[in-house]
């Protein structure tokens, strides 16, 4: 039972091999990976230093906010908590692009993908 078991879950990497389909869906952490090895390396190692900028001055600046005096002006609270805001949304708009970018890599290895199968297809475009 256990080598039926064994080979029920691996008949479809098999059938995937055979069709040249290469490795099924990447998970989140491979395409982060990956995304520190391509050609546009230096676009996510600024956009994780960026990320990680705006959190700490974010945090900083909610520290300050904490720290201060309940008879502290009004102003300087608001701009604490103000700075805070923006530096959180500023990482979290840096985290989408991040995101849209590995999206983008993803897709077009799907559409490369798609390509060689259509190459190998009777009639395909490596015919012609």
């Amino acid at each position: 039972m256990n080598d039926l078991g064994n080979d029920v879950r691996n008949a479809p990497e098999a059938k995937r091999e055979e069709s040249g389909e290469g490795p099924g869906e990447q998970t989140l952490r491979s395409m982060i990976a990956e995304s520190f090895r391509g050609r546009q390396r230096w676009m996510a190692i600024i956009s994780w230093v960026y990320v990680l900028v705006f959190a700490a001055v974010g945090v900083y600046s909610l520290v300050l906010f904490l720290k201060l005096a309940p008879d502290a002006p009004v102003k300087t609270m608001l701009l604490c908590i103000a700075i805070f805001l923006l530096m959180m949304i500023a990482a979290v708009t840096t985290k989408l692009w991040y995101w849209m970018l590995l999206n983008r890599n993803s897709v077009l290895r799907e559409i490369r993908r798609l390509e060689r199968r259509i190459d190998r297809l009777p009639g395909g475009a490596a015919d012609e």
